[in-house]
């Protein structure tokens, strides 16, 4: 996790922390597949 002091415009940070947790989500979901596919031999 990363700090700064700069002040941020709210609508500037909500698109940060959106496409964090989006890019997070992506990769969760590629990672829940592999392993599902692993186990299963899907």
């Amino acid at each position: 996790m990363v700090l700064s002091r700069r002040p941020v415009p709210l609508d500037e940070w909500t698109r940060e922390l959106a496409a964090a947790v989006t890019a997070r989500a992506r990769s969760d979901a590629r990672a829940r597949a592999a392993l599902e596919r692993l186990l299963l031999g899907g």
